[in-house]
């Protein structure tokens, strides 16, 4: 299956690249060569806002419905409504009745409070990994709940993704995924709520020397955000040489390459 995604993504990616949707806040859909579509923590609808706090409320759209995705395979990182969200998991998984999922404990159980319990439900850990059809996922240490964990996508030839989901700054963040040498960085920047801010993730950014750096995490909550480009320029002050790509919050693509297809 493949996913609804704008016209320029309809065809699979070039070899050595991979296609990027950025849903906005950790939510993203990847697509590689050889597999995906794959989703991480779609966050689509308005459920943190709920409860009526402006700061809670969506700053843009909801780029595409749950149930017009069609997918490969779905993750989900830690259980907060922002990325384990039952009014679009409920939608999307009906639509996509086939597709393997994963995420940590707590997600799975979630899961399973809302009747997804299907087999397809698989808990992924801190350190285990997971395998389909063109693409392998490692699960990280992410220092944000229990058992939260970041994501690294490695992509039959195509690029190697790190997506460190919610995640504080911690002594090791760096080696989690450094072993893996990840072409781009897909990087939380807010600094509330249990997340790296700028200067953080500015100095991880630095360290692990992806080919591009994509902030995330910013401006889908007025009171949860942070500006992008203050972290590009920091990571042009460390003297990494590292691009920054900033995209529009839910509407924004790119196309990661492998290292030594940096123009592809």
């Amino acid at each position: 299956m493949s996913a609804i995604l704008p016209a320029q993504f309809d065809s699979p990616p070039l070899s050595g690249t991979a296609h990027v949707w950025w849903l906005g806040q950790g939510s993203f859909v990847f697509k590689g060569p050889r597999g995906g579509p794959l989703a991480v923590d779609p966050y689509l609808s308005n459920s943190c806002g709920k409860g009526g706090s402006p700061g809670a409320q969506r700053l843009f759209p909801e780029p595409v419905a749950p149930a017009d995705l069609r997918l490969s395979g779905l993750f989900l990182t830690h259980d907060h409504l922002d990325h384990t969200d039952p009014d679009t998991l409920i939608p999307l998984t009906q639509a996509n009745p086939d597709i393997p999922i994963y995420g940590p404990p707590a997600s799975v159980a979630h899961l399973a409070k809302i009747g997804i319990t299907e087999e397809r439900v698989h808990t992924l850990r801190r350190g285990e990994a997971a395998t389909g059809e063109g693409w392998t996922v490692h699960a990280v240490h992410a220092e944000h709940t229990d058992d939260s964990v970041g994501l690294v996508f490695v992509f039959d030839n195509g690029p190697t993704i790190y997506h460190t989901a919610d995640t504080l700054y911690f002594e090791g963040i760096v080696d989690a995924a450094a072993r893996f040498a990840p072409d781009l960085l897909c990087i939380c920047i807010n600094g509330r709520l249990g997340n790296m801010n700028v200067a953080d993730a500015a100095r991880v950014t630095a360290a692990l020397r992806p080919t591009e750096a994509l902030p995330m995490h910013w401006g889908l909550f007025a009171g949860n955000t942070a500006d992008p480009q203050e972290f590009a320029d920091a990571v042009a002050a460390s003297g990494a040489p590292v691009r920054t790509v900033i995209l529009t919050p839910g509407f924004g693509r790119h196309i990661a390459a492998a290292r030594g297809r940096a123009d592809a």
